[in-house]
This record gives structure tokens, C-alpha cells and sequence, in this order.
């Protein structure tokens, strides 16, 4: 039988060594957990020491918190300066996407003008305007309505005006305080741009047909108030199309209604539920919260009916 002695009461063979994870006593292994442990929270306390040298010599050297949170605060002002450059940019890119690169020949217009000559009315619905001549009550606007809109729907946005008459609605709206509303403003009536020096310019709200699939430059929201009635009944969803192609988000329509039968050129009127219906099929679904609210805000009469709300069907 192999001799034994022992070290600190352990039991060992002679003439070899064991580890302590070959013997049964563990009490070392014990211990040796505690030097781990240990040597652990030595680790933490240079790693703290180390952390309170180099905030110590940033502060000496000027670099304080209070240096941080400035950094922090001109990098916020930079990012809102970013933002608001942003915004400019796209409000000049949404004008210069509306800006003509051509100019119309000089014969073009006369015909179109011509078109005029012995009458009131175009062949497509347009008013016949000089500039001391405003036909088809062209000049009537409905101030609060307009103030609604730029405040609660066109706030923020771009606007693409179709029909817009002599741009009185564009121009109420820029002025409302504290409200930006980016509009461009169309017109189907003859020598438009001559009647408001620029501010609106000619479309053809007829043309293209109906089914021509070429986008259009687009705003966030079209207008077109008092506009519909007065478009042939055949070209009727030509019209709408141009509704269609030219907003993102939706659109304020007002369609006279068949009571409305003593206005210059009043060709289309249709009944509610059927302008609806003629609206819809383009895409759209009425927002009778809001439709409800722009109604309760105008003060002209048919205002008080007519508008509708629609909201693009995403």
C-alpha cells in the first residue's frame, strides 16, 4: 500500500503533485474563486481611476460638459437650419417645376384670343377676360372660406389652383398670418395672364383626354372652386383627370348644383351625390369632418353647400 502524507490536511500522494480540480476537497478551488473575484474589483477600480484622470485633464484643458452640451445644442440648430433649408428648397423646386422654359409663339395666342372675339364664353368653357373686363362673377371671393383653408388644410403645402380665376384665393391665402401655403394658379380663361399680370396662367382644363397617361407636376392639394359647371359635359372626366394628376394628397372641389342655373357658362351642374360619385371613381373619398367645416366657415351662399373635401385613396 502506496505511503501517504498530508500538506494543511490534504491528502497526497507520494511522490506526485495533484491539482486542485483532481482532488475531492475543493476548499482551495473556494478560494481561488475569491482571488478571481477579487481580482475582478481591483480591474473595475483602476478602469474608474483611469476614467476620473481623463475627465480631470478635459477639464483642465477647457473641454467641460457644458462645452458638450454646446456642441450638442449648435449641432440641433445646424440639423433645424438643414431642415428649414430643406424646406426652402423644395418650395422653390415646386415654383420652378411650375416655371415655363419656352415661350408661346406669338400666332398661338392670337388664335386662342381670337376664339373671343364675338363672345364671352370659349369653346371649352373659359371665361373671355381683358384686363378691365371680369366676367362670370369672377371677381367674387369668400374670405373666411379662404382663411379655413390656409389654416386648416393647406398649411404647409403646395397647392395647385384649377380654375383659379384671378388668383383671389392664392392671394388671401399667402397673407394669412402665420400660414404658408405654396400655390400655383390655372385658368381656362382667355388671356388669363394678361388680366393678373402672370399670377395665373392659361390651361386648358379640357386637355388631354381623359385616358392620356402622362404625370403632371403636382402639389400636395389641388383647388378648384366653381370650376366644373362651367366644363363642357364631354370632357368632364378629362377634367377630373387633371384633378387626379395633379395632387398627392386630395383635393377642395365645389360642383354647382342644377339650382345654380343663373351663372355665366353654367354647362355641368350636377347634384351632390352624383358629383360625388363622378369624383370618386377618380381615386378619391369625401372627408365629411372636413367638408362639414369649410361649408360652416364661408359666407357666400352657394359656399355654404357646395365644397367638398376629398382625400386621395391611398
Amino acid at each position: 500500500m502506496v505511503g501517504k502524507t498530508t500538506v494543511a490536511g490534504l491528502p497526497l500522494a507520494r511522490g506526485r503533485s495533484q491539482s486542485i480540480f483532481q482532488r475531492k476537497d475543493f476548499s482551495l478551488c473556494r478560494l481561488d474563486y475569491v482571488c478571481v473575484f477579487l481580482l475582478g474589483v481591483i480591474l473595475t477600480n483602476i478602469a474608474q481611476l483611469h476614467s476620473s484622470a481623463s475627465i480631470t485633464g478635459n477639464l483642465k484643458s477647457g473641454n467641460s460638459s457644458g462645452s458638450s452640451l454646446h456642441t450638442i445644442a449648435s449641432s440641433n440648430e445646424l440639423q433645424k437650419t438643414s431642415t428649414n433649408s430643406k424646406d426652402a428648397k423644395l418650395t422653390d423646386s415646386f415654383q420652378e417645376r411650375h416655371a415655363m422654359q419656352w415661350k408661346i409663339p406669338e400666332h398661338i395666342v392670337h388664335q386662342r384670343d381670337e376664339e373671343c372675339s364675338n363672345a364671352k364664353v370659349s369653346k371649352t368653357g373659359g371665361f373671355c377676360l381683358t384686363k378691365g373686363r371680369h366676367v362670370g362673377g369672377n371677381q367674387m371671393q369668400d374670405v373666411p372660406m379662404a382663411t379655413f383653408l390656409a389654416q386648416n388644410i393647406f398649411n404647409g403645402k403646395s397647392v395647385v389652383d384649377l380654375g383659379a380665376g384671378l388668383g383671389h384665393y392664392g392671394t388671401i391665402m399667402q397673407k394669412v398670418e402665420g400660414v404658408k401655403v405654396d400655390w400655383v394658379g390655372y385658368d381656362g380663361a382667355i388671356n388669363v395672364q394678361g388680366a393678373t399680370d402672370g399670377l395665373v396662367r392659361f390651361m386648358d382644363l379640357t386637355q388631354p383626354h381623359a385616358s392620356d397617361e402622362r404625370p403632371c407636376v403636382a402639389g400636395d392639394w389641388v383647388l378648384s372652386l366653381e370650376v366644373a359647371e362651367h366644363i363642357p359635359p364631354e370632357h368632364t372626366d378629362a377634367f377630373l383627370r387633371n384633378i387626379r394628376c395633379h395632387t398627392r394628397e386630395g383635393a377642395v372641389i365645389s360642383w354647382a348644383l342644377p339650382t345654380q342655373t343663373g351663372g355665366l357658362g353654367h354647362v355641368n351642374m350636377k347634384e351632390e351625390k352624383d358629383a360625388i360619385e363622378a369624383v370618386e371613381k377618380w381615386g378619391f373619398k369625401v372627408d365629411w369632418d372636413l367638408t362639414n367645416q369649410v361649408r360652416a366657415s364661408a359666407t357666400i351662399s352657394h359656399f355654404k353647400k357646395t365644397p367638398v373635401v376629398y382625400r386621395v385613396v391611398p
